[in-house]
């Protein structure tokens, strides 16, 4: 890719031009309902392709009569949130730079920060924090952490990403930080012990030391949007499965506590379009959120062999850039168990705040992750306490005011969803034709879940026209249970205000068959089969483990945990070569020669397939 072009024989596709193009006819799209100042200042930066221009527009939440008016406007200047310019007004290395500055100015500020626990205030809602992080977690056993641990899917110190898979998280020399190593070794492997067996096997095998000790992690800066970037922190291989377990923990305590992580999502979008009606909530943003949480406020707010237990997942020296540094943030994003940690904190803060401030438990006040939701008559307390611990509330993205309120991917104004559609970047740089009508799709889906075809028309067409332009031909139509990728999901209203014609057939029984874009991953062999088959053991424990019925299921887990004994004995994968494990059965029932593979991460292609389906959106199939 030269230029924010990509090429193959036939196909050129620019990302820019491509971007500019979508402004300008989302812009026609939305002429009759926005400003007519801000019509003509975005139209010259359009017509200059003036990226500073364009990145200069604004939207003012509360200065719009109605909801639809704000929308419009909202879309224009949120579109290119995410999407970098080839020339773009910070080029990568002042990106890397200036986040690199931001991270290291906000670690010297913590260093040096210490709670004021003279402040009687201070005092008092920290006191009954620690008292909810108490009731929330209970008593703490480490068998549970054994339990629920997993390693992560994706890089770890010592695995770079094209290698990540579970066979490779046995393979010697196993990363992690002394602590870490002490646990897999003592407690993980006592509980698992075939794990620890076949790992200690490979690890002769490879005549290699079973453990690397790792006391350092080094951060890396990933896109967040357009002007800034995210830090993460690939965390070591123990460490992975340390973390998981331990964030896992915490979830099922906050669960139980009446807080489902996995469900928190759509009720805050709830309960921000009630904010945004009433005014008596407040949606609230922190900066650098996962980075605040120091270890100075983890002493403070947990119970003792929590806070251990918490400790001994962390590795408290990092390096950013070739920068070494002792850091006091307690775990950052990339650290299995961080967002949790993150929920269960601010939640037991402002549980702490509403008793300060005299309300009833029946309260409004939802955590997820940083993404706040409480009542206003606690926004006071809340600006004064959470910068005197050391955590900083974002102000462009905190709403008390006014009828705009945003949490967890929701926008709402006067109670009208105002979400707009955030234009992307193709990834790895979308080489080559099926990779650009992937895009496409990706960026005709998402901009139709937010807009009707007739509210985008103009818009809607280019987008079209831009894959006929790729594929030579009209778009795929496919189910809306298809990806993103997969094709273009509309109704037979929107294909026929498209100018498409539907290309699915029907047979007697009512089954539509249709062609999609399917991405096939790379696939490589895998002659490590144990790992799998303890992936696939630890699965079954852990449904048990979740029935309700806790007699029966910690009978059946501890049955399930004695299976794994039999993972001791390596599979035998039968070739042309090696038929012994199977001499008495007759020719015909002997098992074929088979080889494992498994997927490669981010490696893949996409192809032109046939589906099948009976279960097509109600649009189409009342209108057949």
């Amino acid at each position: 890719m030269t230029n924010g072009h990509t090429r193959d024989e036939t196909h050129v596709f620019s990302h820019d031009d491509f971007a500019w193009q979508l402004a300008s006819h989302l812009l026609e799209d939305f002429k009759p309902f926005v400003a007519s100042a801000f019509y003509d200042t975005a139209k010259a930066a359009l017509a200059a392709r003036s990226v500073g221009s364009w990145r200069a527009l604004t939207c003012g939440m509360n200065e719009f009569p109605q909801p639809y008016q704000l929308k419009t406007t909202y879309q224009m200047t949120n579109l290119f949130k995410k999407f970098s310019f080839s020339q773009d007004l910070y080029t990568p290395t002042d990106l890397i730079k200036e986040s690199t500055k931001k991270f290291m100015d906000n670690q010297n500020r913590l260093s040096n920060f210490r709670i004021d626990k003279s402040d009687p205030v201070i005092r008092d809602i920290l006191f009954s924090t620690r008292g909810y992080v108490d009731q929330i977690l209970g008593d703490f056993t480490s068998l549970e952490i054994c339990e629920r641990a997993t390693f992560g899917k994706k890089s770890s110190v010592g695995i770079p990403m094209r290698k990540a898979c579970e066979g490779e998280r046995y393979e010697a020399p196993i990363t992690g930080s002394d602590a870490q190593i002490e646990w897999f070794d003592k407690y993980f492997g006592a509980w698992n012990r075939p794990a620890l067996e076949y790992a200690k096997s490979r690890a002769h095998l490879r005549k290699k030391d079973l453990y690397r000790s790792v006391d350092i992690l080094e951060a890396v800066l990933v896109p967040k949007t357009w002007k800034s970037l995210r830090m993460i922190m690939p965390n070591t291989t123990i460490g992975t499965l340390y973390s998981s377990g331990l964030g896992r923990t915490l979830e099922e305590r906050l669960r139980c506590f009446g807080y489902d992580i996995r469900k928190l999502q759509p009720v805050h979008g709830e309960l921000a379009k009630i904010g945004s009606i009433t005014g008596s909530l407040v949606t609230a943003d922190q900066s650098m959120a996962s980075d605040n949480i120091t270890v100075q406020l983890i002493d403070e707010v947990f119970p003792y062999r929590w806070a251990q237990a918490l400790k001994f997942g962390r590795i408290e020296e990092i390096t950013l850039n070739g920068v070494r540094t002792f850091t006091p943030t307690f775990s950052t994003m990339g650290i299995g168990f961080t967002f949790p940690l993150q929920t269960l904190v601010f939640l037991s803060l402002l549980l702490a705040i509403r008793d300060h401030c005299g309300l009833d438990e029946h309260t409004v006040i939802s955590v997820f992750g940083d993404d706040l939701i409480y009542d206003y008559r606690m926004h006071e307390t809340v600006m004064s306490v959470f910068p005197a611990i050391g955590l900083l509330i974002n102000a462009d993205k905190t709403f008390a005011d006014g009828k705009f309120r945003e949490s967890c991917g929701y926008d709402y104004y006067a109670g009208a969803d105002v979400r707009p559609f955030l234009l992307g970047r193709g990834s790895q740089a979308t080489a080559g034709k099926r990779r650009s009508e992937a895009y496409l799709y990706t960026v005709l889906n998402g901009l139709l879940r937010r807009w009707e075809v007739y509210e985008v028309p103009l818009a809607s067409k280019f987008i079209v026209e831009e894959i006929r332009r790729v594929r030579k031909d009209d778009p795929l139509v496919v189910p809306t249970d298809y990806p993103d990728t997969s094709g273009a999901k509309l109704s037979d209203e929107n294909t026929m205000l498209l100018g498409l014609l539907p290309r699915r057939k029907r047979d007697v029984h009512g089954v539509f068959s249709f062609r999609y874009l399917a991405f096939e991953p790379g696939l490589k062999e895998e002659h490590r089969h144990e790992p799998y088959y303890f992936q696939s053991l630890r699965r079954e424990s852990s449904v048990v483990s979740s029935s309700p019925f806790t007699g029966d299921a910690l009978l059946l887990k501890r049955g399930v945990g004695d299976m794994i004994d039999v993972a001791t004995e390596p599979f035998t994968v039968l070739n042309h070569k090696d038929r012994r494990c199977s001499p008495k059965l007759p020719k015909e029932r002997r098992l074929r020669p088979r080889i494992t593979h498994i997927t490669e991460q981010d490696v893949g292609r996409y192809r032109e397939r046939s589906g099948v389906t009976s279960n097509w959106t109600p649009e189409v199939q009342s209108s057949l």
